[in-house]
C-alpha cells in the first residue's frame, strides 16, 4: 500500500508540471503568431480575444489539474486506508500464528501424554494377558483332572448301578412277598374287626336303656340352621328349656331352614309335640309344610307323617300345638326342614319314645 501511495504522488506531480508547461508552450505560440502574421492595432482586440480564450482554455486546465489534484488525494486516503487495514490484517495474522502455535503445542503435549498413557496402558494389558494365559494353563490343567476324575466316577456309578439292578430284583421279589402277606394280614384284619364289631354291637344294644312308651326322651343337644340377630334371644335352647314363653326364630338366608333335636343315644321314636313359634296374627302359616324325620343316621331319614304340617287357624296355643307320629322309627336325633325358605320358629319342642 506504501508503493501505491508514492505512485500515485510521482503521478500527480508529473500531470501537473505538464499541464504548465502546455499552458506556457500555448502562450508562447500564440505571442509567437501575432508576431509573425505582423497584425494591425485593429487586430489587437482579436489578439485579445484569444488570449482570453487562451486563458479560459488555461483556467479550464488548472480547474482539472485541481480535481486531478482532488482525485489523487482521495487515492492517497485510500492507499492509507488499505494501508491501515493490511497492518489490521498483519497483526490479526501474527495473533492467528501466535495462537496457532500455542494449539499446536497443546496438541503436541496432549499427543505425548496419550502416547505415554497408551504405553502404559499397553503395559498393563501385557500383563494382565500373561495372567490370563497362566490362568488359563492352570484351568486346563484342572479340567484334564477333573475330566479323568469323572471318567472313573463314571466307571464307579456303572457299578453302582449294576448293583442297584440286582437290588431292584431282589426288592421286587420281597415286595410281591410282603404285598402277598399284606393282603393276608388285612383279610384277618377285617375278619377280626367284623367280629368284634358284631360283639360291639350286640353289646351296645344290652347297655341301652329301652325307654317306657310314652317317656319323653331329652335333648342331648339342638342345633338350627340360623339364629335371627334380634335384642331378644332366640336361640335353639328356647325349644327344649320347657317355657312357652320363650320361643326360637331363625334368619331368612333364602336357603330352607332346619331345627335338629339329638339324643345322647339312639333312641325309638314315637309321638312329637310341636308348639308354633306364632300363636297370633298373619305368622301362625310360617309352619306350613314343614316336614319332620328321624335322622337313623348323619345321613339317612326316616319320615314321620304327617309327611307336610298343615297350620290350623286359631289364635292360641292349645290351637297351635300339632303332634307328629314317627312310628317306632330308631335314630339318633330328630330333624325339622322348612322348604320354603322362610322363617322357621317354635315354642316348645317334646319327643317321646315309642
Amino acid at each position: 500500500s506504501g508503493i501505491n501511495a508514492e505512485y500515485w504522488k510521482q503521478w500527480y506531480q508529473r500531470r501537473v508540471r505538464g499541464l504548465f508547461c502546455t499552458m506556457i508552450f500555448i502562450t508562447f505560440l500564440a505571442v509567437l503568431s501575432g508576431i509573425l502574421a505582423e497584425e494591425t492595432p485593429s487586430d489587437v482586440s482579436s489578439l485579445s480575444r484569444r488570449s482570453d480564450n487562451h486563458l479560459a482554455a488555461c483556467q479550464l486546465i488548472r480547474d482539472e489539474a485541481q480535481e486531478i489534484r482532488s482525485e489523487a488525494y482521495t487515492a492517497i486516503d485510500k492507499a492509507d486506508t488499505i494501508r491501515e487495514q493490511a497492518y489490521r490484517a498483519k497483526d490479526e495474522a501474527f495473533e492467528m500464528k501466535e495462537d496457532a502455535m500455542g494449539t499446536r503445542l497443546a496438541l503436541e503435549q496432549a499427543l505425548v501424554e496419550s502416547l505415554v498413557l497408551m504405553k502404559s496402558q499397553n503395559a498393563a494389558t501385557s500383563l494382565y494377558i500373561q495372567e490370563m494365559r497362566s490362568s488359563l494353563a492352570t484351568v486346563t490343567t484342572k479340567l484334564e483332572l477333573l475330566e479323568r476324575e469323572m471318567q472313573r466316577v463314571q466307571g464307579e456309578v456303572a457299578d453302582v448301578n449294576s448293583a442297584l439292578g440286582q437290588s431292584t430284583t431282589r426288592l421286587e421279589l420281597i415286595n410281591s412277598a410282603m404285598e402277598q402277606s399284606a393282603e393276608d394280614i388285612e383279610d384277618r384284619i377285617d375278619e377280626k374287626t367284623q367280629e368284634i364289631s358284631d360283639k360291639l354291637s350286640k353289646l351296645d344294644s344290652l347297655l341301652v336303656r329301652k325307654r317306657e312308651s310314652g317317656e319323653l326322651i331329652p335333648a342331648d343337644r339342638v342345633e338350627q340352621s340360623s339364629t335371627h340377630p334380634s335384642t331378644a334371644y332366640y336361640g335353639p335352647e328356647n325349644a327344649v328349656d320347657g317355657n312357652v314363653g320363650t320361643q326360637t326364630h331363625t334368619h331368612v338366608d333364602g336357603q330352607p331352614q332346619w331345627f335338629k333335636y339329638f339324643f345322647s343315644q339312639e333312641e325309638q321314636v314315637g309321638q312329637i309335640k310341636i308348639i308354633n313359634g306364632k300363636i297370633s296374627g298373619p305368622n301362625i302359616h310360617r309352619l306350613n309344610g314343614l316336614k319332620v324325620a328321624v335322622m337313623a343316621s348323619g345321613t339317612h331319614k326316616q319320615t314321620c307323617q304327617p309327611e307336610r304340617l298343615v297350620v290350623r287357624e286359631g289364635e292360641s296355643i292349645p290351637s297351635q300345638t300339632y303332634f307328629i307320629s314317627c312310628n317306632g322309627n330308631r335314630g339318633i336325633g330328630v330333624e325339622f326342614l322348612l322348604p320354603s325358605g322362610t322363617y322357621l320358629e317354635f315354642r316348645e319342642i317334646e319327643v317321646y319314645a315309642s
